[in-house]
């Protein structure tokens, strides 16, 4: 039995995780979920009948990469970059 939710928003924060599966894409979702997907914008407006939904029953967005690392794997990324940074200033003023 799959869970009931009042908007698209209440959705996304439910399922957060399950956004992983469209990195690099865009998708338009309700409150019952994903409902058209595409690297390309415009495919992904052409896979369903906007027409047919009120804005306000549904949500566009680009999920990027960076959307869905974890806080802990973003500060490691941030870290490595400052080191990696930093090592290669000190190699130049050698």
């Amino acid at each position: 039995m799959s869970e009931k939710y009042n908007s698209a928003k209440e959705w996304r924060k439910a399922n957060y995780q399950k956004l992983k599966q469209y990195r690099g894409e865009w998708i338009i979702y309700t409150k019952d979920g994903v409902v058209a997907h595409h690297q390309d914008y415009r495919i992904m407006t052409q896979q369903i009948d906007l027409q047919n939904l009120k804005s306000s029953d549904y949500i566009t967005e680009r999920i990027y990469e960076t959307n869905l690392l974890s806080q802990l794997n973003f500060y490691q990324c941030v870290l490595e970059q400052s080191k990696n940074m930093i090592g290669s200033q000190n190699t130049k003023s050698v």
